[in-house]
């Protein structure tokens, strides 16, 4: 249908979302047609309009359902491509109809326990003729259903955004995201804040959300996706600095420093030291903006710029002592005494 040079990602998007049955794949197939972009790149096929010929195949045989086979098959849609079959008996309020939609061949059986769709389209189609507010007091009892029975976290935010309920579909989203991190599956947790971040009005309870954009810049990091934690770390750097937190300014900052430091990018890094450590200074916390200062020394000694670092470490030395922290003032004379040692000035360096 689609000529031998099709890419091998588009023939799987296709095959996955048609289960392999030839009218939906000649369906999905004329849609593309219609569309003309075949790049696997750009293409969505979720976003693709429903072929009616594919609609109308599918409805009709929920049609030829009997009336609680009917109201199954819409549980089973609201509850999701594949879910536990406790789950549908929640939402249909019972198991009347549920034998019939799996006699059907709509529906198939997945162990343990679980149902699946045969075909992603077959739910689409279903789910699309559910009149909306029915649709919405589902998802809220399916959200209810999962919460009572801890259930998935991710499938009740789900749930939740579904019914409209944004507040608590945004609590279940952090809720995701902190047990992902528990288990330090940091890619699905960057995903679950920013699906949290999507429901959050920037005005609303800004400090919390400031809060997230730090975690999701934790997580982005530690899964090397720096332009996105760099991305994170900066809006939480403006934010909070436009705020007047100029220590949560200055922690951002910080962290954007370690960042181009781990991106080998020495230039911005030693910008970024310096820029935290002037903020740390404007919120009173003078030990932690010699703490930066002496990082930047260290930079420079690395770089051979000794007398740029014995000037940072200068600065360094009076923050220490402003901030009462003498132990850092040691460490911060013993690398002084180490870049003079370097520049040759022996003496100065014991001393």
């Amino acid at each position: 249908l689609l000529g031998d040079a099709m890419p091998v990602e588009v023939q799987a998007a296709i095959v996955e979302r048609s289960g392999g049955i030839p009218l939906f794949v000649e369906a999905l197939a004329a849609a593309l047609q219609s569309r003309g972009c075949f790049e696997p790149a750009s293409l969505d096929l979720r976003a693709l309009p429903l072929p009616e010929t594919v609609r109308d195949a599918i409805l009709a045989r929920v049609d030829a359902l009997s009336a609680p086979g009917r109201q199954a098959a819409e549980a089973a849609a609201v509850a999701g491509a594949e879910f536990p079959v406790a789950l549908l008996v929640a939402l249909n309020g019972g198991e009347d109809g549920v034998e019939v939609l799996l006699e059907s061949g709509l529906l198939n059986e997945r162990e343990p326990s679980g149902a699946a769709f045969k075909t992603p389209l077959a739910r689409e189609a279903i789910y699309a003729a559910i009149p909306w507010t029915r649709r919405r007091a589902m998802h809220r009892r399916a959200a209810e259903a999962l919460a009572a029975a801890g259930g998935s976290m991710e499938q009740a935010a789900e749930h939740w955004q579904a019914a409209g309920e944004h507040d608590r579909a945004r609590s279940a989203w952090l809720d995701a995201a902190a047990r992902s991190r528990r288990l330090y599956a940091h890619s699905d947790s960057i995903q679950q804040l920013r699906r949290a971040l999507d429901l959050w009005p920037v005005e609303h309870r800004s400090a919390e959300r400031l809060a997230v954009l730090d975690q999701l810049g934790d997580s982005a990091q530690l899964t090397r996706r720096f332009a996105d934690a760099l991305r994170a770390w900066r809006e939480v750097a403006d934010s909070a600095s436009a705020a007047g937190d100029r220590i949560a300014a200055a922690r951002a900052t910080r962290k954007i420093a370690t960042l181009h430091e781990l991106n080998c990018d020495w230039a911005r890094a030693l910008d970024a030291r310096q820029d935290a450590a002037a903020a740390f200074a404007q919120g009173a916390n003078h030990a932690e903006a010699a703490l930066d200062l002496h990082a930047a020394g260290v930079r420079l000694r690395n770089a051979g710029q000794y007398s740029a670092a014995l000037q940072i470490l200068g600065r360094a030395a009076a923050a220490a002592e402003a901030g009462g922290a003498a132990d850092l003032g040691i460490r911060i004379a013993a690398l002084a005494g180490n870049v003079h040692a370097r520049s040759g000035r022996v003496s100065d360096g014991i001393a």
